[in-house]
């Protein structure tokens, strides 16, 4: 049989061969053995910093160098440099959505929980604008929850180890900041110490936020790490703090409003009683009036 034409179909419309091979299936003793073969499979061998490293592909290569996969296309007489440079707007922008995120949090939960002093008691025209959750003990461990985790301390098993969020360029406030803007407890970049801490150590960066200490290969440390577990019992799946407290002011709600609707029937049969007895009052004045003049006008009395 002679092959005069192969075609291929690919959905894009676009097709990659690296060293094709065309071979000539023989049945022999119930296995197909190959003839007249062009290229016999080997496994892909290469050298990394004079390492000798071999794969039985060549393609997808995730775990000769730390952080790049590699397709290995054809043989190369010359050594081929590689020169990786990290991608720093990319962890820039992560920390800046971190950053506005946290910010809008804080300005929203002081909207919530707000306090107005009014002049005198009873001033309840200024009690109304307090926030919705002024003294909610909830809402006060969250806010606490989430200001010590971020600012807080964590071990680091880098060389160059960064264990404050502060000694990458985020803090709550420049040197010499005022308290008050210190005390509200936003954060501030200083995005030139920012890249200059991703760009000369990106180790330390990336275990500050997340890292293994205790060697089982699973993230137990780090900032975001803490976060994110503080949260969990505020924001996860089902059955959480925010929302079990949701059910509790919605039951409360719906009592309060059952107490409303009591009270405003007893108020009702209270209404209708004092009315019965207010007419039945009137009757028996009226006709006491009644009886006064008759007995007046028999006695020959005044008529007043």
């Amino acid at each position: 049989m002679k092959i005069s034409k192969i075609i291929f179909y690919s959905n894009d419309g676009r097709a990659v061969f690296s060293e094709p091979l065309v071979s000539t299936p023989l049945k022999i003793k119930g296995e197909y053995e190959l003839k007249n073969l062009i290229s016999e499979a080997k496994n892909t061998k290469l050298k990394v910093d004079g390492v000798e490293v071999e794969r039985e592909r060549s393609s997808e290569l995730a775990d000769v160098v730390k952080g790049l996969s590699l397709d290995v296309k054809k043989v190369s007489e010359n050594p081929i440099e590689l020169k990786v440079t990290p991608d720093i707007d990319k962890p820039v922008k992560n920390i800046q959505d971190f950053v506005e995120a946290f910010n809008s949090y804080i300005d929203y939960n002081k909207f919530l929980t707000k306090t107005v002093k009014v002049e005198k008691p009873g001033q309840t025209s200024k009690l109304r604008e307090s926030g919705l959750f002024v003294g909610d003990m909830s809402i006060v461990r969250l806010e606490n929850t989430v200001k010590y985790t971020v600012n807080g301390a964590y071990p680091s098993r880098a060389e160059k180890p960064f264990k404050l969020l502060s000694q990458i360029g985020v803090s709550t406030g420049k040197i010499n900041a005022s308290w008050d803007t210190i005390k509200e407890g936003k954060l501030v970049i200083d995005e030139q110490v920012l890249r200059t801490a991703i760009a000369d150590n990106p180790e330390g960066i990336r275990m500050f936020f997340g890292s293994d200490t205790d060697g089982d290969n699973k993230v137990n440390e780090g900032m975001a790490y803490k976060l994110v577990t503080a949260l969990k019992p505020y924001i996860s799946f089902g059955k959480n703090i925010i929302k079990t407290k949701m059910e509790l002011e919605d039951t409360s709600i719906r009592l309060t409003n059952e107490r409303i609707k009591r009270k405003e029937e007893h108020l009702k049969q209270y209404e209708s009683k004092l009315r019965k007895k207010f007419g039945a009052m009137e009757r028996s004045v009226s006709g006491s009036k009644s009886q006064q003049q008759w007995m007046n006008q028999q006695m020959g009395g005044s008529k007043e």
